[in-house]
């Protein structure tokens, strides 16, 4: 079971750790700051960033920070797969695992607009 491999396995669960603090994080600054985002229509967060306290601003970059290092896990846990064989066809829940925490990393990043160039 060679997609199953319990290091890739603990990998996705450290992706998802930390892409739950990153989501937890940013919900919260969201919540804390509605007003901010919704003077005069939405306001994407770099906009709202300056607004934001020091704290604040300080959560926003811890954020970040998580969801790059569960980006780079991710690209790790691809490279592993890409050294091997073909998953095995039991495999299908670690593999759409895989695929669901990479849309969701993508998804945050996309509203963070902190993709990597």
């Amino acid at each position: 079971m060679y997609c199953q491999d319990s290091e890739l396995a603990l990998t996705l669960n450290d992706v998802e750790d930390y892409l739950h603090r990153a989501q937890g994080k940013l919900s919260r600054i969201l919540a804390r700051n509605l007003p901010l985002f919704f003077r005069g229509g939405w306001c994407s967060l770099p906009e709202v960033l300056p607004q934001l306290d020091k704290e604040q601003q300080w959560e926003v970059a811890e954020a970040v920070g998580w969801l790059r290092t569960a980006r780079s896990l991710l690209s790790a846990v691809r490279q592993e797969l890409g050294k091997g064989h073909p998953p095995e066809p039991e495999s299908n829940d670690f593999c759409g695992r895989l695929v669901r925490l990479e849309l969701r990393v993508e998804k945050v990043s996309r509203w963070l607009h902190c993709e990597e160039e």
